[in-house]
This record gives structure tokens, sequence and C-alpha cells, in this order.
């Protein structure tokens, strides 16, 4: 009986052992699994972080690179219109640079044209009133020579006669039989006469001596006032480069008392002109 008891006693307490053994086995399996749970929630929180890391880099990525795309364009969109602007900038200049340009080439055209206009219409009047002459100094009360306008060559019986008018004066001015022309121009008007001998000739002649003796003479008279108030110049030479008969003369003249004049002079013929 007691073999029993004690027998139920031992295989009471294996037992107890044994449930103990298994209990304390469950819980340390369980903490296994737990650690091993706690391993996998690391590794899991670790993937998770990854993964979060992974999706904060795919965010980032998905971010970044079509932010950099757009970014890209439109930095390369801004560089685009900044660059289509500067271009266009560039362009306007440009244009307004070539308008400008064409508007200064035009004008100095225009100028050009202009000025090329005056010199036609000079010499166009030149031409019609006897070409250019360029004659500097002082005559007296009269004061300095004024621009030559008009330059024209007549004769009269043995003497060639030359004027060079700053007014305006026309050969038919100039054919009037019998009447004075002098006093037919504007008051100020000055008049400057050559005069050598019929024909004229390509040579110096010396102001002094008579053109009838080989010399020549060089006057002034003012416009309005009658031939008898020319002023005879006393010293001096005129030299003819060209003497053409019943055509252009051409030359110098060189006064130096009392008073002086000095320069190249031109003039056409007129047929029938008479003196001042």
């Amino acid at each position: 009986m007691q073999r029993v008891t004690v027998g139920l006693t031992l295989i009471f307490m294996q037992s107890a052992i044994g449930c103990g053994t298994g209990t304390a086995s469950t819980p340390a399996a369980q903490a296994g699994t737990s650690a091993s749970g706690g391993s996998s929630s690391t590794q899991a929180g670790r993937t998770s972080s990854a993964v979060a890391g992974q999706s904060s880099t795919a965010g980032r990525t998905s971010v970044t690179p079509p932010t950099a795309a757009t970014g890209g364009s439109l930095a390369t969109a801004g560089s685009a219109a900044r660059n289509a602007v500067a271009g266009g900038a560039a362009g306007n200049a440009g244009t307004g640079g070539s308008a400008a340009g064409t508007a200064a080439s035009s004008g100095g055209g225009s100028g050009g044209a202009g000025q090329g206009g005056s010199s036609g219409s000079s010499s166009a009047g030149s031409s019609a009133a006897g070409g250019s002459s360029s004659i500097t100094g002082t005559l007296g009360a009269l004061g300095a020579v004024k621009p030559i306008m008009n330059g024209w060559a007549t004769t009269n019986g043995l003497e060639t006669l030359v004027y060079l008018s700053t007014s305006p004066l026309t050969c038919a001015q100039m054919m009037t039989q019998g009447v004075r022309w002098l006093g037919t121009l504007p008051a100020g008007t000055q008049v400057i006469e050559i005069v050598v001998g019929n024909p004229s000739s390509t040579k110096t002649y010396t102001i002094g001596t008579p053109a009838a003796l080989g010399g020549g003479e060089v006057n002034y008279a003012e416009g309005s006032k009658s031939s008898a108030s020319e002023v005879t110049g006393k010293t001096g030479s005129i030299t003819f480069t060209t003497a053409t008969a019943k055509g252009v003369q051409e030359g110098m003249i060189s006064v130096s008392a009392p008073f002086m004049a000095s320069g190249n002079f031109h003039a056409e013929w007129c047929e029938g002109g008479t003196e001042f």
C-alpha cells in the first residue's frame, strides 16, 4: 500500500516535474518565439524602415526626378524663354540697328542726294550761268567777297570782258544794247569785271597796263548803281589758263590795291552781252 502510494507519489511528482518542465519549456519557446517574433519584428522594423527608406527614397526618386525634370524643363523653358527674349531683343536690336542703319544709310543717302541735288542745282545754275568761281578778298566798302553765283564772258570791240556776279545774272540780262544792266541787280550785289584784249590769250596780264597795250584790268562795282561807281584795281595780275574763242574763259586774278581780290574764275560765253 505504501509502495503504491510512494509509486503514485513518484509518478505524480514526475508528472508535476514533467509538467513544470513543459511549462517552463513552453514559455522559453514562446519567449524564443517572442524573441524570434521580436527579431522578426525588428527585422520587420528594419524591413519596414528599409521599405520606408526605400519608399522614402522611392518617394524622393519619384519626386526628385520629376521635379528635376520639371525644374530642368522649367529651367530649360526659362532659358529658352530668356534666350527667345534675348534673341528677340537681339533681333529687335539688330532690326532696330538695321533699321537705324538703314535709316542712317537712307538719311545719309538723302543727305547725299540733297547735297547732290544742291550740287546738281548749283552745277545746273553754274552751267547755265557760267560755271563756278572762287574769289576771296575785300572789295572796299562792299566788304568780303561773297560767293560767286554767275560768270559770263563777252566782247566789246577790242576788249574781252568777264563778269562775275554774286547775285543771279543771266546772259539775257546782259543783252541790253544801249542800257547798262548793272543797275538792274539788287543793291549789295558785287560784280567783278576782268578786262583783257580781244581775243584773249592763255598768258599773264599785268594790271595797270591798258588792255589795248597788252595789259589787263580788274574792277568792281555794286548792283543797283551806275557803272560810273566802279573801283579800278591798280596793281596785280591776271592769268588766263583757258581762252576759247567765243567760248569758256578761265584763269586766276590777284589784285593787291586799292582793294584785295584773288582766286580762280570760270565764265561761259554770252554772245551779244554788253558792259556793265
